[in-house]
């Protein structure tokens, strides 16, 4: 869970929101094509955890389970999203 946005701007008043998150065997580096710099977006390396985004239905039922997932990759852009890269999930499915 990570802290929401507050409303009306009172950190008092902050909610904690769950959010699913996978932990790749090893590091990744997300690397930024030279158009995407050029509009100022930036790598990321060393890259240890990602959040999910999609359809919870989808994603809920292979928790805590090895996946494999298809999507792509984008930052966070909103104070609903806990990690600087956001896989929006297009398959996910249990790994044998």
């Amino acid at each position: 869970t990570g802290f929401g946005p507050a409303p009306g701007g009172d950190p008092k008043s902050d909610s904690r929101e769950a959010y699913y998150v996978i932990w790749p065997s090893s590091k990744i580096d997300v690397i930024a094509t030279p158009e995407q710099e050029k509009t100022g977006t930036v790598s990321e390396h060393n890259v240890d955890r990602v959040q999910l985004a999609g359809d919870k239905a989808m994603i809920t039922p292979l928790l805590n389970k090895k996946v494999k997932i298809t999507g792509t990759l984008s930052h966070a852009s909103t104070p609903h999203q806990f990690t600087k890269v956001i896989l929006n999930v297009k398959t996910i499915e249990a790994e044998n």
